[in-house]
């Protein structure tokens, strides 16, 4: 009786902090103490791995509580060096209740990136504290170049054709036959196919490519000195080099031409040996896709110096930045160079360095080297020139 009178002597304000009070400490030890992270089960489960630039990439989420109670609380994961970060919000997950989340992001720079794990964050019923931890391992994806179409033919098989690219030990042709492809204006009437032809769905003729023909090594060096690290629109330098050098590489080895890379700043960073196998292409592809610009500068006079073994092949498609040095000293670098092999250059320039690259490229020509200009939106176009003046020059 005593304990009842006191408590109606209490004002009644004091009575409602008391309640107040009651229920925040209910809610904390429940929140605490029922053990509600772990009545969670999420899966994750990401599309593809492996893809190329501008290719989507899925998500989807499968969350199951088994708590007794209803919980409020959202799920959430990112990946930094693609700008993503997506979360569901704040919603209230009801026991027994499985939950689907999807969600789709394209990716726009090559690279290894990684989605971080799947955050749980969940929240008492008054707002006032929450838990977080990780209910997913990280995932791992590989953004590939962007490969950008060339007739497979241009610089392998038919680029074999030009002056200067085949080298005396490939020259005249063997009775090898190495594999099939459409015909082309100036291809030899005996080497037609014509039951090949008959068996294509469209009746398009087909000429056989025999070993002689597949010509020798092609080996694209693409410049890695700091300049490549340079914004060309949403990208930088080398991530344009990357997509021109697997566009290139991609048509070379499709059409059965031995393919080496290089990468290179005022010397070699690294070498992979023509081939023309797919496992050799998945490699020149990881590369590129991995491939970070280098502190020091590009410099022509010594990629001059160097000496490459003969397998190496006699064409070199140059990929370059920014020259270190005046035109002159790179005019004279690129003469030498073009004594002992066929050059084509394609030289990267963004807005502020257009002028600058514009006078190589003039220089460039005045020797007789081809020189084709590219930017982040240009690339087609660029590769189309390409295509264009390597067969105009057949």
């Amino acid at each position: 009786m005593l304990l009842v009178s006191s408590f109606t002597l209490l004002p009644e304000i004091t009575l409602a902090v008391l309640a107040v009070y009651l229920a925040i400490v209910l809610d904390i030890l429940i929140f605490r103490f029922t053990g509600s992270l772990r009545r969670f089960t999420v899966h994750r489960k990401v599309g593809k791995h492996q893809l190329m630039v501008g290719e989507n990439v899925s998500v989807s989420l499968q969350v199951k509580y088994e708590g007794s109670f209803p919980i409020i609380g959202s799920l959430g994961f990112g990946c930094k060096s693609l700008g993503l970060n997506f979360g569901t919000g704040l919603m209230t997950f009801k026991s027994s209740e499985e939950n689907i989340h999807r969600y789709s992001f394209t990716a726009k720079r090559r690279g290894a990136h990684i989605i971080s794990p799947t955050e749980l964050n969940i929240k008492d019923w008054l707002m006032l504290s929450d838990q977080k931890v990780n209910t997913t391992s990280q995932d791992d994806i590989l953004v590939l170049p962007k490969i950008y179409p060339i007739r497979s033919n241009v610089l392998g098989t038919s680029g074999a054709r030009v002056r200067g690219l085949t080298t005396s030990g490939n020259e005249g042709r063997s009775s090898e036959i190495w594999g099939m492809r459409e015909y082309q204006p100036w291809d030899e009437y005996k080497m037609i196919s014509w039951k090949s032809m008959a068996k294509h769905p469209d009746q398009t003729p087909m000429t056989k490519i025999t070993v002689g023909e597949v010509g020798s090594p092609v080996t694209v060096i693409v410049d890695v000195g700091a300049d490549m690290s340079t914004l060309n629109g949403e990208f930088e330098n080398l991530d344009v080099a990357a997509d021109l050098a697997a566009s290139i590489c991609y048509s070379l080895i499709n059409d059965g031409t031995k393919t080496g890379l290089i990468f290179y700043d005022n010397r070699f960073s690294k070498v992979i040996k023509p081939d023309k196998n797919t496992n050799h292409l998945i490699s020149i592809l990881h590369h590129l896709a991995l491939v970070k610009s280098s502190k020091r500068n590009f410099n022509m006079t010594n990629l001059v110096k160097e000496n490459l073994p003969t397998d190496f092949g006699k064409t070199f498609v140059l990929i370059l930045g920014r020259i270190e040095g005046m035109t002159d000293i790179f005019a004279n670098a690129l003469s030498k160079l073009k004594q002992h092999h066929q050059i084509i250059i394609i030289m990267i320039h963004n807005e502020d360095s257009k002028s600058y690259i514009e006078k190589l490229q003039l220089t460039s020509k005045q020797i007789g080297v081809p020189t084709f200009l590219a930017t982040s939106t240009t690339i087609p176009e660029t590769l189309l020139t390409l295509e264009k003046t390597v067969v105009a020059t057949i």
